[in-house]
């Protein structure tokens, strides 16, 4: 298993659903389009994901009202919510993404 930073995370890492993580774990709420909001929620420890209501499925290029979630991921499908849900993270706060590369012991960090 490898960690990279954040930011070197492709956006479609991220898991969409249809739906809403209950509005009792919102801690931050800013508007952005998909793709940053996407880059923000990798970078905050505590974040499982981020929630946007739309008519229809959310453009990445267009700006939402993006609301940042913490906690258990439970999606319930709600109206008009999407759900953008964070890759796996480690222990540090990092993407964590499974990799064939084998590095030995004391190489490289």
């Amino acid at each position: 298993m490898a960690s990279i930073i954040a930011e070197d995370v492709e956006s479609d890492a991220f898991q969409y659903e249809k739906g809403n993580i209950s509005s009792t774990q919102t801690f931050d709420k800013i508007f952005l389009t998909i793709n940053k909001a996407k880059t923000k929620a990798q970078k905050l420890s505590n974040c499982v994901g981020f929630c946007v209501e739309s008519d229809k499925k959310p453009k990445e290029d267009k700006e939402y009202l993006c609301h940042f979630k913490e906690g258990d991921v439970n999606v319930v499908e709600h109206g008009k919510w999407h759900t953008y849900v964070c890759p796996p993270k480690d222990d540090v706060g990092t993407v964590a993404l499974k990799s064939g590369l084998n590095v030995p012991a004391g190489a490289g960090g």
